[in-house]
C-alpha cells in the first residue's frame, strides 16, 4: 500500500483517470466530472468526513485533478476516495495520504503550489468556507486556461499547455488570469447600485467597478510585457528553459494517481 506523505501547509495535487472498472480509461457517465471525499483516520480506524464532494476539475475527458490544501487538516493519516460513474454504476479510487507535522524546514514546507491555488492566493479569495469565496476552481481553471491562450497568442507563437510550460512562464500566466478575474468582478459591479441619502433625499447611482477594471488593465498590460520580454529572450537564445516538474513526468492510463507536484 503507497502512502503518500504530505507536510502541513503544503498542497495535495490529485489526480484522476476515470475508467470502466476494468483499468480501461473512459470518460466518465454523462462527462460528471468525479468526485473527491476525504476522510480522517482516528485511533479506532474509524474514516471521519473531513471533505465531502469536492469537485474535480477536468483536463480531458478522462483525466481530472483536485486540489486539497493542508493548512486546516490536523496530523494523521487520511484517505481521499474519487467517485464516478460509468453505466449508473459507481467506480471508486481510494488514495492514502498522511499529513506530517512541519519540520521547520524550508525545502518540506514551501513547494510550488498548483495553479489555482496560487491564483487564490494572488486574489486573497482563499477562505477555508468554501461558501465565503467569490470565485469558484471552474471559475479559476478558466481564467488560467483563457490566460495560457492568450499567452501562446503573442509572437512568436507557442503551443505550450499546464504540463509543459517552463517555470519561467508561471507568473505573466497568473497575471494574466487575475486581470481576468478582477475584469469579471468589474463587470457584475456595473449591475450593482448603491443608495445614497443626504439631507433627506436618497439617490440610488451605480456602484463604480472603475477600480476593478483600471487594475485588470494594469495587470493584463504587465503579463503581456513580461510575455514579449521572455518570447524575445527565447527567440535570441537568451534563456535556458526550466520545464516544469509535471513535463518531467509521464502519467500512465493507470486507476488512479495521485502526485505532489507543482502544476506549473
Amino acid at each position: 500500500m503507497t502512502v503518500y506523505q504530505y507536510t502541513q501547509g503544503s498542497s495535495i495535487f490529485l489526480t484522476i483517470v476515470t475508467t470502466n472498472g476494468n483499468n480501461n480509461p473512459i470518460a466518465p457517465q454523462n462527462f460528471q466530472p468525479p468526485t473527491v471525499n476525504l476522510y480522517y483516520i482516528n485511533n479506532l480506524n474509524v474514516q471521519v468526513p473531513i471533505l465531502e464532494n469536492l469537485q474535480t476539475i477536468p483536463v480531458t475527458n478522462t483525466f481530472y485533478y483536485a486540489v486539497i490544501d493542508t493548512i486546516s487538516l490536523a496530523t494523521g493519516n487520511y484517505i481521499a476516495t474519487s467517485t464516478w460513474y460509468f453505466n449508473n454504476t459507481p467506480i471508486s479510487f481510494s488514495t492514502n495520504i498522511q499529513i506530517l507535522p512541519y519540520n521547520g524546514l524550508a525545502s518540506s514546507i514551501l513547494p510550488q503550489y498548483d495553479p489555482i491555488t496560487r491564483l487564490r492566493i494572488r486574489l486573497k479569495d482563499y477562505d477555508h468556507n468554501f461558501a465565503n469565496r467569490i470565485w469558484s476552481d471552474f471559475d479559476l481553471n478558466e481564467f488560467l486556461v483563457s490566460a495560457l491562450q492568450n499567452i501562446n497568442a503573442q509572437p512568436p507563437l507557442s503551443g505550450y499547455t499546464f504540463f509543459n510550460i517552463p517555470n519561467q512562464w508561471s507568473n505573466p500566466v497568473l497575471q494574466y488570469a487575475e486581470a481576468l478575474a478582477l475584469r469579471q468582478q468589474g463587470i457584475l459591479k456595473l449591475s450593482e447600485y448603491v443608495d445614497y441619502s443626504d439631507r433627506n433625499i436618497t439617490l440610488r447611482v451605480s456602484n463604480q467597478s472603475k477600480d476593478y477594471l483600471t487594475q485588470a488593465e494594469l495587470m493584463e498590460k504587465m503579463a503581456l510585457d513580461q510575455a514579449k520580454l521572455l518570447k524575445r529572450q527565447v527567440v535570441t537564445g537568451r534563456m535556458v528553459l526550466t520545464p516544469s516538474v509535471a513535463s518531467l513526468l509521464s502519467l500512465p492510463p493507470a486507476r488512479g494517481l495521485a502526485y505532489g507536484f507543482n502544476f506549473i
